[in-house]
C-alpha cells in the first residue's frame, strides 16, 4: 500500500483497502524470495526490494534500519503528524495539541498525572 497512497496508516490494514482493485493488481505483480545470504540478526532488519521494469531493466534497494528505528528516528514532523493522525481515532482535538506540549515540556512536569489525565478517553 505505500507505494500506491506513498504512506501507511491504520487504514491501508483495513480489509477494504487489502481488496481494492489497484492493491490486488499491484499484488499478482509481486513475488517474495528469502535471501539465504542475509544474516539473522534481530537487531537489523534487511528489506531489500528488486524491481524489474518493462524494458527489463532491474532497480534495487537496501534498507536495513526501517524508519522510525531508534537508530534511524524519523524527523519531529512526522513523528508528531503520525501522533496525530493515530489520536484523532480516540482523542478531542484540544487533547491533542495538549498531549504534544506537554510531551515537549516532560521534563518540566511536576506530576505525570497532568498528562495522564489528557490521555483519558
Amino acid at each position: 500500500m505505500a507505494i500506491l497512497d506513498q504512506k501507511l496508516t491504520i487504514e491501508s490494514f483495513h480489509d477494504e483497502r487489502a481488496l481494492a482493485d489497484d492493491v490486488q493488481q499491484l499484488l499478482k505483480k509481486i513475488s517474495v524470495r528469502v535471501d539465504a545470504a542475509i544474516p539473522i540478526n534481530s537487531d537489523i532488519v534487511y528489506e531489500t526490494v528488486v524491481i524489474k521494469l518493462s524494458d527489463g531493466r532491474e532497480v534495487s534497494a537496501s534498507e536495513p534500519l526501517p524508519r522510525s528505528h531508534w537508530r534511524y528516528p524519523l524527523a519531529r514532523e512526522e513523528w508528531v503528524g503520525k501522533f496525530r493522525d493515530n489520536a484523532a481515532r480516540v482523542l478531542k482535538e484540544p487533547n491533542i495539541e495538549k498531549i504534544i506540549a506537554t510531551v515537549d515540556k516532560l521534563e518540566d512536569v511536576a506530576d505525570v498525572n497532568a498528562l495522564t489525565e489528557l490521555i483519558r478517553l
